[in-house]
C-alpha cells in the first residue's frame, strides 16, 4: 500500500463532519477520497476559529495569509477566492501531496476558478479536478461558484430542502442572499446556508494520478 493510498483511507472514512455552526439534518454524499474530505475539514477549522477582518475592509493578518496563496499581491481586495486557494494549498501540505497532473489554484477571481478547473491558460494543465454543471448533486469537498461573483467549499447538502452548507471567506455571518446592503460588521470566514438555485458551477476532485 502506498503512502497516498493509506492517507486516502485515513482521511476518507465515512463519518459525520464536526459541527460547522449550522444545525442541519441532512442526507449527505461523502467523498471516499482524501482530498475532498481534507479540504472540507480544513475549511471547517477556519470557520471554528472565527476569522474576521481586522483594521479595515479586506484587511487583517489572516486575510493577508489567504491572499498570499494567489498570484495577486496582498491588499484591500475581496478575498473569497483567496480563502479557497489557501484551503487547497493547506490540503496539499496536510497530505504531503505533490500532484503531477494538476496545479493548485492561485487566482483571486471567483469565476476564474472555473478556468482553473478546465486547465485553461494561464493556469496550466489540470486533470485532477472537473468542472460540473449546476444540476450536479453537490458533495462534501466540492468547490462551488455562485450566481454572483462569490465562491466557497461545500460542507454539507440537504437534498430535501435543496440547501447547501458551505464554508466561505469574505462573507457576512448568517447571510442568506448576495444582498449585503447596510452591512457594518467586518466580514470573515463563516458557514453559510445557500439555496441550490444560487449555484453557478461545482468543481470536483477525482483521483486521476
Amino acid at each position: 500500500m502506498t503512502l497516498f493510498s493509506w492517507l486516502a483511507q485515513l482521511f476518507g472514512r465515512l463519518q459525520r463532519p464536526r459541527s460547522s455552526g449550522v444545525d442541519t439534518q441532512s442526507v449527505i454524499v461523502y467523498e471516499t477520497q482524501s482530498v475532498p474530505e481534507t479540504l472540507a475539514r480544513i475549511a471547517e477549522l477556519e470557520v471554528e476559529k472565527g476569522i474576521t477582518e481586522e483594521g479595515g475592509n479586506n484587511r487583517g493578518a489572516r486575510i493577508v495569509e489567504y491572499q498570499s496563496t494567489t498570484w495577486l499581491a496582498p491588499g484591500p481586495w475581496p478575498w473569497c477566492a483567496a480563502f479557497v486557494c489557501w484551503c487547497v494549498y493547506e490540503t496539499l501540505r496536510t497530505l504531503a501531496l505533490n500532484p503531477k497532473t494538476w496545479k493548485r489554484p492561485r487566482t483571486a477571481g471567483a469565476y476564474d476558478f472555473e478556468n482553473w478547473a478546465q486547465g485553461l491558460h494561464p493556469h496550466g494543465s489540470n486533470s485532477g479536478w472537473s468542472l460540473m454543471s449546476a444540476k450536479t448533486t453537490p458533495r462534501r469537498g466540492d468547490i462551488v461558484t455562485f450566481t454572483w461573483s462569490h465562491i466557497g467549499i461545500v460542507l454539507d447538502y440537504d437534498p430535501k430542502r435543496q440547501m447547501l452548507t458551505t464554508a466561505e471567506g469574505n462573507t457576512f455571518p448568517k447571510a442568506t442572499t448576495s444582498d449585503r446592503s447596510n452591512v457594518r460588521l467586518p466580514d470573515g470566514v463563516h458557514a453559510q446556508q445557500r439555496k441550490r438555485s444560487l449555484v453557478r458551477r461545482l468543481i470536483r476532485y477525482a483521483d486521476n494520478d
